[in-house]
């Protein structure tokens, strides 16, 4: 998986937005990283960090489009017999070592209430989106490593809650196996994932002005 042909073409994108509608003052950049898990049909593991990237078109001060791009590295840790005697045996995870795992997703965005700019200043928020999404990684089945790189279409949406002053938010996503590079990753339809992130420089209530005293 190439997953740098994605990354470029995104902020190339990302770049021409800004330059054409930066004049407006609507256009913001937002950041968040956390932890994720994914899973599929015997192919599950964790990232253990994740990067977005957002690019907000803002229509108002609780509501904005975006493009966003998430970047995730994780570790595999599963292992599947497919000669076990039953089915449940057949998906039991081992919990052994299987390899590193990467992940793309580049989305178009509506967000709404929180994070949905800097200056939202709400409590609950959320997003709804669509985009392209590519993994990496690999699989150990029947004691064989094998490769896993699906990619496809997906949806995504976004709860935003917050945690004292700060904004924080759990992501569901599922992507539609469309391509694979690989025929060993045939018997996967689609990948769910989910995320915990933490939306940087986000804060839930606005700075209050010192007032001089005389």
């Amino acid at each position: 998986m190439n997953i740098r042909k994605y990354y470029y073409g995104l902020v190339l994108i990302l770049a021409l937005i800004s330059t054409t509608v930066n004049a407006q003052n609507k256009v913001s950049f937002q950041q968040a990283v956390g932890i994720g898990y994914f899973t599929a049909h015997q192919y599950n593991g964790f990232n253990f960090g994740e990067y977005e990237a957002r690019l907000n078109y803002a229509f108002s001060s609780t509501s904005s489009i975006s493009l966003n791009c998430r970047l995730g590295i994780g570790y595999g840790r599963n292992e599947y017999n497919s000669n076990a005697k039953d089915s449940f045996d057949i998906y039991e995870i081992r919990f052994l070592p299987v390899g590193l795992s990467a992940s793309f997703k580049g989305l178009f965005s509506y967000n709404f209430g929180n994070a949905a700019t800097r200056r939202a200043y709400k409590k609950l928020g959320g997003a709804i989106g669509f985009g392209y999404s590519a993994y990496g990684g690999s699989r150990s089945i029947d004691d064989w490593s094998q490769e896993v790189d699906p990619e496809g279409i997906c949806i995504d949406g976004k709860f935003n809650f917050p945690i004292g002053n700060t904004s924080w938010t759990f992501n569901a996503n599922y992507t539609f196996k469309t391509y694979s590079y690989s025929e060993k990753s045939s018997d996967i339809n689609g990948i769910f994932s989910c995320s915990i992130l933490y939306n940087i420089n986000t804060p839930i209530h606005p700075k209050m002005k010192k007032r001089h005293r005389l």
